[in-house]
């Protein structure tokens, strides 16, 4: 099996009873966890074991561990009267615990190539029961530990077989769905969409994907569950001014992409022949305002699943503006919605200007865009929005009554950990300078800054004195990044600055040891990957209104990051606002910056928590069973 599969199945808590012979089909569930160092994967955990009637009758301690040369997960039983004794402060060295466990060792599969798989390990030691000691092995003994180990070996071999997957087995269903799910043609659309997907297949649903051709390859790494999730491709229809290859909008300017929802439109004929074939329950889709008509008339039911939290919709759509008929304006947009269940989201003008001409934007087929997604809304049988109830209910309860519907919250949706390593030209750059004392500033696939903001940018990161690496787009009119540098500044940075315009692995720089500070443009991806990491946030919203939202809940209600400032006008920050909201977060010894860190904390803790996510995909689920 998979490397990161082989020691995620192995420390679960929801699928042991699946493979461990000792927990005799016990219902197994994390009660609390301690993360140690900045993988979650590890950490120290203490879990419960019920019988089929909720009653206790065993706690499991368990400690799993991943660094470059593999894996372990070690848990051992210990007995209510134990647990009682330590909660008391009675000394935990006085507590016998008997461990079991294995090593997850990378290993290639008899006669392939090694692509990530991974090899069990268990050792069986000898318990000594009494004081007399013999100069041999009971056979007894003997068998019973073998007959342990080859229980256990058998019954791993057997829940990820390849005609099943440890998503099947937990999914412990009798009613298993069926859903398509179509998401925009954008990576950033189709990846988060993929990931929700994988988290679906572990609970046993079946996934339809719909997708353009060739992505498929390019996502084919990320299906965790293969044998649930199914690639439907198709094919992007040509519309005039399209180029002929595009698929997605990483394909295209920003200026095209409403050609694309034009080609996206288009598929229509193709989608009512797929779905009459695939025969789903329930169809998830975005911003195919057309959809819900058509899954109506084939008797299955429709869902519009945002990747992003349910904020910006919230306050800024149709719905709750109830615009029909006219045209709202910056001063509308200056106070929330009636019933809007907060009061700290303020907007500067420059972001009412840019609010109100997005609304005005014309979004393929001649459909403006918030048109599009208040059509998708109100046709839709439910609404579902990456969060959770603690801090995105009650935004997801106000849009309940604004359209009438249920509204759906899928979990943070955190990102899997990384089978990959950090390429060893970055393990080396970074390795060179102290803990949290390196900015890295990631700046979106699809967010190119003009030429005056690069250079602002780049400046003010020069000006904060810390080792920097900017992974940047080449601003508009200029090639690469090289080319548009300011004058004398890769001389001026040199050891310790780098302006980079190639891809990066964000999510495993965001986890080294030597980032402290990230600036972001506040996609919801970036985001997540920001806060389950210690770095601190500097939010530098570019382009969306979902960045925009996201850059105030940050800042204005979570208070886990510091926005750069901006013109109230003309949205412009400079080199001087960079550098200070950088050395906000930077500085221990600043108010702000406690207040920030503390915040940032208790919020990563809580999204680290392992019932959380669990907690709202089951929420979720069964949500959407009841719909059906």
């Amino acid at each position: 099996m998979g490397r990161a599969n082989g020691r995620k199945w192995c420390r679960m808590s929801a699928v042991k009873d699946l493979w461990d012979a000792l927990s005799h089909r016990l219902t197994i569930r994390e009660l609390a966890s301690m993360i140690k160092g900045e993988n979650r994967g590890n950490r120290v955990s203490l879990m419960r074991a019920s019988n089929s009637q909720g009653k206790l009758v065993i706690y499991y301690l368990q400690e799993s561990y991943t660094d470059s040369t593999g894996s372990y997960v070690i848990y051992a039983p210990l007995d209510e009267v134990a647990i009682s004794a330590l909660s008391r402060g009675s000394d935990p060295d006085k507590v016998i615990i008997l461990p079991s466990g294995f090593s997850i060792l990378p290993g290639p599969l008899p006669g392939k190539e090694d692509g990530g798989t991974a090899s069990f390990l268990t050792v069986a030691f000898h318990i000594v029961e009494s004081t007399t000691i013999r100069p041999f092995i009971a056979s007894q003994s003997i068998q019973t530990i073998y007959k342990i180990i080859t229980d256990v070996v058998a019954s791993i071999k057997n829940t990820t077989d390849e005609q099943t997957t440890e998503g099947a087995m937990d999914a412990r269903s009798a009613d298993p769905m069926h859903i398509a799910i179509f998401p925009w043609f954008a990576m950033g659309h189709l990846t988060p969409n993929l990931h929700f997907s994988n988290k679906l297949a572990q609970r046993g649903h079946r996934i339809s994907f719909i997708l353009p051709k060739r992505t498929q390859t390019t996502l084919q790494h990320l299906n965790l569950h293969p044998h649930l999730i199914t690639f439907v491709p198709i094919t992007v229809p040509y519309v005039d001014g399209l180029p002929h290859d595009a698929e997605t909008t990483s394909d295209l300017p920003f200026s095209l992409f409403p050609l694309l929802a034009t080609a996206m439109d288009r598929t229509e004929k193709d989608i009512e022949l797929l779905l009459r074939d695939l025969k789903p329950q329930i169809v998830f889709f975005d911003f195919q305002f057309w959809l819900p008509n058509l899954t109506r008339s084939l008797g299955i039911k429709s869902l519009m699943y945002f990747i992003v939290h349910p904020l910006s919709s919230a306050y800024l759509g149709n719905g709750p503006r109830k615009s029909q008929g006219r045209e709202l304006t910056e001063l509308d947009l200056m106070e929330p919605p009636q019933g809007f269940p907060d009061s700290c989201i303020k907007f500067q003008p420059h972001e009412l200007r840019f609010l109100v001409s997005v609304r005005k934007f014309e979004f393929g087929s001649g459909v403006f865009l918030y048109d599009r997604l208040h059509n998708s809304l109100s046709m839709a049988d439910a609404i579902g929005f990456k969060g959770c109830k603690e801090i995105d209910g009650p935004y997801a309860e106000y849009l309940e009554k604004v359209y009438g519907k249920p509204v759906l919250l899928s979990g943070p949706l955190l990102p899997e950990p990384p089978n990959a390593t950090l390429e060893e030209k970055w393990v080396a750059w970074f390795g060179g300078f102290n803990p949290s004392s390196v900015i890295f500033c990631a700046y979106g696939s699809e967010s190119p800054l003009s030429q005056n903001q690069f250079e602002e940018l780049l400046l003010g990161l020069e000006l904060t004195g810390f080792p920097f690496l900017a992974a940047l787009k080449p601003p508009d009119g200029f090639e690469s990044v090289e080319e548009a540098l300011p004058e004398g500044f890769r001389e001026r940075v040199k050891g310790r600055g780098i302006a980079y315009g190639g891809w990066v692995q964000q999510q495993l720089i965001l986890e080294h040891p030597s980032v402290g500070c990230f600036i972001t443009h506040c996609g919801a991806a970036s985001v997540t990957e920001a806060l389950v990491n210690t770095c601190q946030l500097v939010l530098l919203p570019r382009l969306g209104t979902d960045h925009i939202s996201n850059a105030k809940m940050l800042s204005a209600k979570l208070k886990v990051g510091v926005e750069v400032e901006k013109g109230e006008e003309d949205g412009l920050f400079t080199k001087e606002s960079v550098c200070k909201a950088v050395k906000t977060v930077m500085d221990d010894g600043n108010e702000v910056a406690r207040e920030v860190r503390e915040n940032h904390a208790k919020l990563r803790s809580f999204l680290l928590s392992d019932n959380l996510e669990s907690l709202c995909v089951d929420s979720f689920c069964q949500q959407l069973q009841s719909l059906l």
